[in-house]
């Protein structure tokens, strides 16, 4: 039989695998849509603690043994029937047995095996999703998919037939789990879309929610007789609010602050990527000292924490044991931040300016208790898609 030329990788597995006298590695061998893999045991004279990778050749060279060579690297060793049939229904989970074949290991026969297409790789990982108790998990692995491959959604769809190679394959697995332990979608693609930007995200900052595209439309409504407004953005986070006013309005300049610098440093890269930073100053700072710092505001926006203490354990495992604690927790019942903003904005707005800022589920009525009527008029109460009062908008008297 003629050899097959292709690419021909070994990884060596973990070091207390091996002894002194044979090499354990994985192997794997791939021309075109053929590939292969194994793992391998007493592979001499072979020794390595790196993965090597070079052109390679397989071919039959007995009744029962096929021999992958790779010159360079003056690497060779024989699979026989008995060691491809432990070793590969081990490593695969199939039972290899059942796979009709002659006495000789044809490489045809570990091809099927190895088949990985985007459709039966997709639904393994919608398997797994699932199995963990992920929302929407075709939607989350086609884009979990999309981040491994560097595609987009209309790639992944139009070539379901289309095989990974092994580091795609390693890769996408390798995203799968960590949503599995309900890591976010978002922290692990590094991005979410707000707005109709595309805003990095890091586990110092709070995912952008569709909610809070509400102070921006509300914001854009007030502001577009303004040439010039000056706005700030107390607690800024991902910098996803003041950066996408600032790209709307092309006269405006802002103010973002943050207590977390690492936060700020998010927000600073989200703003030079929308090309904004000339007409952003961001300051860490809590917020006392922001709003001291500035006077004469057109208006203040804020996405302040607001989750009740004693309500954190209820909350979504991805919100509960990844996103920031100081962004999401504000007091025992939710509003200490609210309170304070609500005592201090007044003095560094001017007369006719507008605070709008977000609101927790259910907190509506306690939030327009703490309204004093001598200083604010509420314009109005925004509610989201699912009719959830969410933005309140107050003017400065």
């Amino acid at each position: 039989m003629n050899p097959v030329e292709g690419e021909l990788r070994v990884e060596p597995v973990k070091k207390k695998e091996r002894d002194a006298f044979c090499q354990s590695s994985h192997v794997f061998f791939e021309e075109g849509s053929l590939s292969f893999a194994s793992k391998i045991v007493k592979a001499r004279p072979f020794r390595t603690a790196k993965p090597r990778l070079g052109r390679g050749s397989a071919v039959r060279t007995g009744r029962n043994e096929t021999r992958f060579v790779l010159p360079e690297l003056k690497f060779q060793f024989r699979l026989t029937s008995y060691s491809a049939d432990k070793y590969l229904a081990k490593r695969f989970r199939i039972d290899y047995s059942q796979i009709p074949r002659e006495p000789n290991i044809r490489l045809h026969c570990a091809q099927d095996l190895m088949k990985h297409s985007i459709a039966k790789v997709l639904n393994e990982a919608v398997d797994a999703l699932h199995k963990a108790s992920i929302n929407e998990p075709r939607m989350e692995a086609v884009s979990l998919l999309m981040h491994a491959l560097n595609v987009d959604r209309t790639f992944v769809l139009a070539h379901a037939e289309r095989e990974l190679t092994v580091d795609q394959l390693q890769k996408f697995r390798a995203l799968v789990r960590r949503r599995a332990t309900h890591e976010p979608l978002q922290y692990i693609i590094g991005f979410q879309e707000f707005f109709n930007l595309t805003f990095e995200v890091t586990p110092d900052v709070l995912i952008p929610r569709p909610e809070t595209e509400l102070i921006v439309e509300a914001a854009l409504d007030l502001l577009k007789q303004d040439p010039a407004p000056v706005i700030t953005d107390i607690g800024t986070g991902s910098g996803c609010i003041i950066v996408s006013l600032l790209h709307e309005l092309k006269g405006a300049r802002g103010v973002a602050t943050d207590k977390s610098f690492a936060a700020i440093n998010v927000a600073r890269r989200n703003a030079e990527r929308h090309s904004v930073a000339g007409r952003l100053e961001l300051v860490q700072t809590d917020l006392g000292s922001a709003l001291s710092a500035v006077a004469h505001l057109s208006m203040i926006v804020s996405n302040p924490p607001y989750i009740p203490a004693g309500e954190l354990q209820n909350l979504q495992p991805e919100v509960r044991d990844h996103e920031p604690m100081q962004a999401l927790v504000s007091g025992d019942d939710g509003l200490s931040h609210i309170r304070d903003l609500l005592r201090a904005t007044p003095l560094v707005l001017r007369d006719g300016g507008h605070f709008i800022f977000e609101i927790g589920f259910g907190q509506a009525d306690r939030v327009r208790q703490l309204i004093d009527d001598r200083v604010w008029k509420l314009v109005e109460i925004r509610s989201d898609l699912q009719n959830i009062p969410r933005t309140f908008v107050l003017q400065k008297r």
